[in-house]
């Protein structure tokens, strides 16, 4: 853990903590010469640190005013040792799928532990500054003051956008994909765009997109990215959309309960756009179409309708937040002065009253029981005292269900460590609440824990559930899940079964069974690849054997399969379950045909290795080891001058 003083990078001095995501740190830091500077440290362990490379690798020469410059990053090993140009590239090859391939699965370099990443210091983001007017009575950031920050967005949004990127070929549009209050910074008097983590390069990524999923964060994301399709030009049009919403009126355009119901309101165009005018509705509402050839032609143009719609109504808004602020400082200051009198029994009173009708029923049950001591004959006390007991178990609904909605806006932005700090405060305020729902709550709150990686929390959380309700077939897939990613495939494929066994067996038990099923078998295939790492064939073969039992079109599972065949000499098992792979799966059709070749090679079929080759060369031209597989079978058939130029080229691709 990173500490005041620390340099993880020579000359970069940390000073103090800013900030934490679910996979990285940001810290101000002193650079080289004094200047204040902001380092984010990424942990670069699982997919999403490695997505935040990708995305800093495209963007790193792009430059726009409105746009947060990346001014150094730096790779560390495990020890923090800084590492050189050489391992940038390796990784950078890793990620663009252009390292060893074995089966399905890319193998990435061990060694870089940490990105850390130098950008200038900002003052605030557009999120927190939509704290502080909250904070002051506000409902959101004046209107007048948003849409300035919103045009800056645009601008850097737009150019962004625009197919005018040199990233090594042809000049290209780049999509942010993350667009939203907390990665919209101000620096001065400006707003800039930050955080290109998720950036995709418009067209591209195809074999990526499977490894990455949904681009962007839930609350956010346009309909087009739920289900990790490629982003449109108008991608990051319908997040500001939604940033502005939130920043206008303080909450989000939505009230689901689970991630499932946020991607549903989004594809579905259920966004609840009331709390805004007509005129603003109707420009969101078009700048937030499903279809993205319906929004505007670009975000700059939907902001300048923003303004538009607003007109001459900014003093009049203005005014009326001015008022606002000022009855709730009037209100703190008739507080104060109660709290100046401490010994007056009759001010206690009054400072109890005004607690209770502000929804603080502990400070004012706290206040009536001073005020009876000091004056035990004040029966305003005392009936105080007994308003606030009774007024208690409806705090306590209340409030936790505060805490509950809190925690699910937090989970749909993204911000998962206050997602489970407000679960979790929700449950110690009002236990019942964890109960219901077949106990709702503690689901949400596990499915939180699992997505930052603690996953005992989350097993412990499943286990509540079960045992409050045994025939609850999500909860076990949801454990299943969590133990999958510890690693922990025999308790993993034990739950999956039993999810799909009460599944099958009560249609109102949530999912379909069919979804059960397909977990099922992935359970089996990674625990397959598990054996198959410690070269226990055997075992493989029958975890791949009921993988496919269970889902019989899976191309992968046939591949992995056939490479445990071909890793126990047996080629002719192995060509069949390729040739079945290449039948049921396109999209790695390059791979099944790669994979086949060399199994034709071992069963010295060179013809046929070099057809197999030639098919994953035209699948994917730049494909370098099968130009090296293909070389080796030439060489084999005597075809020395073809076997040369398939090794040259195989060379120039490295």
């Amino acid at each position: 853990m990173w500490q005041v003083g620390d340099e993880p990078v020579p000359g970069y001095r940390l000073e103090s903590f800013l900030g934490e995501g679910s996979n990285a740190v940001v810290w101000q830091a002193s650079a080289p010469g004094g200047m204040a500077t902001a380092l984010k440290l990424i942990n670069l362990g699982g997919k999403l640190g490695l997505k935040e490379f990708r995305g800093i690798q495209r963007v790193k020469e792009i430059r726009d005013a409105h746009l947060l410059p990346i001014t150094a990053f730096w790779l560390l090993d495990d020890q923090g040792n800084v590492l050189d140009d050489r391992a940038m590239h390796c990784l950078d090859n890793w990620v663009h799928g252009q390292e060893e391939v074995t089966g399905t699965v890319r193998v990435r370099p061990r060694w870089p532990r940490t990105l850390v990443v130098a950008m200038p210091l900002a003052n605030t983001n557009l999120f927190d500054l939509l704290e502080q007017y909250k904070n002051r009575g506000c409902v959101g950031i004046p209107v007048d003051e948003l849409l300035d920050y919103m045009e800056d967005a645009a601008k850097g949004i737009d150019f962004l956008n625009s197919p005018r990127h040199d990233l090594g070929g042809d000049p290209v549009a780049v999509q942010h994909c993350d667009v939203k209050p907390q990665n919209i910074m101000l620096v001065g008097d400006s707003a800039v765009v930050c955080d290109f983590g998720l950036a995709r390069v418009a067209g591209g990524d195809e074999n990526l997109r499977s490894l990455t999923g949904p681009a962007g964060t839930p609350a956010y994301i346009a309909p087009e990215c739920v289900h990790g399709a490629e982003p449109s030009r108008a991608t990051d049009q319908y997040s500001l959309a939604i940033t502005y919403f939130e920043l206008r009126t303080g909450v989000l355009p939505f009230a689901a309960e689970s991630l499932e119901e946020v991607f549903g309101v989004h594809t579905g165009g259920h966004l609840q756009l009331d709390p805004l005018p007509p005129a603003e509705r109707a420009v969101i509402r078009r700048a937030t179409s499903l279809q993205p050839e319906d929004r505007f032609p670009t975000a700059l143009k939907m902001v300048r309708a923003l303004r538009q719609s607003v007109g001459p109504r900014l003093d009049s808004a203005s005014a009326a937040v001015a008022d606002e602020v000022a009855h709730v400082r009037d209100t703190d200051e008739v507080l104060e002065s109660a709290l100046d009198s401490k010994h007056d029994a009759r001010l206690l009173v009054d400072r109890g009253t005004a607690s209770l009708k502000q929804g603080d029923v502990e400070a004012a049950i706290d206040d009536f029981d001073k005020a009876i001591d000091m004056a035990p004959d004040m029966a305003e006390a005392y009936y105080g005292r007994a308003m606030a007991h009774g007024a208690t178990a409806e705090y306590r609904r209340k409030h936790a269900a505060a805490f509950d909605e809190q925690a699910h806006s937090n989970f749909a932005r993204g911000d998962f460590s206050h997602a489970i700090a407000d679960f979790s405060e929700a449950i110690r305020i009002n236990p019942e609440l964890a109960t219901v729902n077949r106990c709702r709550l503690l689901r949400n709150r596990a499915l939180a824990y699992r997505i930052q990686g603690d996953y005992d929390k989350a097993i412990a959380d499943c286990n509540e559930v079960i045992r409050l309700h045994p025939d609850f077939a999500r909860a076990y897939h949801d454990r299943a899940l969590a133990h999958r990613a510890k690693l922990d495939y025999d308790h993993a494929i034990v739950d999956h079964l039993e999810a799909v066994r009460l599944s099958s067996g009560n249609a109102s038990s949530g999912n379909a069974s069919g979804d059960y099923c397909s977990e099922c078998a992935a359970a089996y295939r990674e625990r397959g690849d598990a054996y198959y790492r410690r070269r226990d064939y055997d075992r493989a073969l029958a975890d791949y054997n009921e993988a496919i039992r269970i889902r019989p079109r899976w191309g992968i599972a046939y591949n992995q399969r056939g490479r445990t065949y071909a890793a126990k000499g047996e080629y002719s098992g192995a060509i069949d379950d390729y040739g079945r792979a290449l039948q049921l799966d396109k999209k790695f059709a390059h791979l099944y045909h790669y994979n086949r070749g060399n199994a034709h090679h071992k069963n010295a079929d060179y013809h046929e290795a070099v057809a197999d080759f030639t098919q994953a060369l035209e699948q994917k031209p730049d494909y370098g080891r099968a130009y090296l597989g293909r070389s080796r079978a030439y060489r084999e058939l005597g075809m020395e001058t073809e076997a040369q130029s398939d090794a040259a080229k195989a060379e120039s691709l490295k």
